[in-house]
């Protein structure tokens, strides 16, 4: 199989122009801020917390995991369905396609980072031998990134948070190692930094996905049955074959141990 070239990291400056058009990167110092925290937690991997804005060195990185993992899967996107392809088959449209994927992922990264600030926080896991991104998630406030805005009002209190998970990919040579655990378990732990730290999480996953399912469910997380996922019941509302149904699952949590942390 061939290999695609993959976004240079840092960052070129064509992208980050992309970016500012979009208002997706701003010159206002406290927009920008962001920090990095390096765990020696396992002997496998280098854990990585960023809170904000995630560094240019990891974004390219990032992107190009969660671009081989959603196309591998069928993909989140309905616009880029990723596919991997013989050098026979490679043309010049699907390549940039691919390329305005990663671009799209990139920004939305960022953009995320910009609107929830240092509240949102991705958990990188890198190969201490290559440094190579083996494993990435991400965790905001709120339900939008789990698609279900509004669902769960009535189950948390007016000073009560919830957070959704998402991004979540393991790099293939990294997988069944337990690395998703750790991901997991690391993004909920560094939550608990939070003004007001998640009292429920909530996640969408495929249902066709049995290997995460399973994860989660091993890691204290349902389904939430009376979730119907949008994207499904509007193409189906259309009279068209949808895709892959997702479920949301969710995970309640009654006490905190706050994370300590110098940055």
């Amino acid at each position: 199989m061939a290999v695609l070239a993959l976004l240079p990291s840092p960052i070129p400056a064509f992208v980050l122009d992309h970016c500012r058009h979009h208002r997706l990167i701003s010159s206002r110092p406290h927009a920008c801020t962001r920090s990095t925290r390096i765990l020696a937690s396992t002997n496998k991997w280098n854990i990585e917390i960023s809170r904000g804005l995630l560094p240019q060195t990891s974004l390219a990185d990032v992107a190009d995991l969660l671009a081989a993992a959603f196309g591998e899967s069928g993909g989140d996107d309905d616009d880029y369905n990723l596919e991997k392809h013989s050098l026979d088959s490679i043309n010049p449209i699907k390549l940039a396609e691919e390329f305005n994927f990663k671009l799209r992922l990139m920004a939305a990264l960022q953009f995320r980072a910009l609107t929830e600030g240092r509240q949102y926080i991705t958990v990188v896991a890198r190969c201490p031998a290559t440094g190579n991104v083996a494993g990435v998630v991400t965790l905001a406030p709120g339900l939008g990134p789990a698609d279900a805005e509004g669902h769960l009002e009535d189950d948390v209190a007016d000073d009560q948070t919830i957070a959704s998970i998402s991004n979540m990919a393991v790099e293939e040579n990294s997988r069944r190692q337990g690395l998703g655990k750790i991901l997991l378990e690391t993004v909920e732990g560094a939550s608990g930094g939070w003004p007001a730290p998640p009292c429920l999480f909530a996640l969408s996953v495929y249902r066709t996905n049995e290997d995460a399912i399973r994860l989660y469910e091993n890691s204290g997380y349902v389904v939430d049955e009376k979730w119907i996922d949008p994207k499904w019941l509007r193409a189906a509302e259309r009279g068209l074959v949808s895709g892959t149904r997702r479920s949301l699952m969710i995970k309640k949590v009654s006490m905190w141990e706050t994370e300590s942390e110098e940055e």
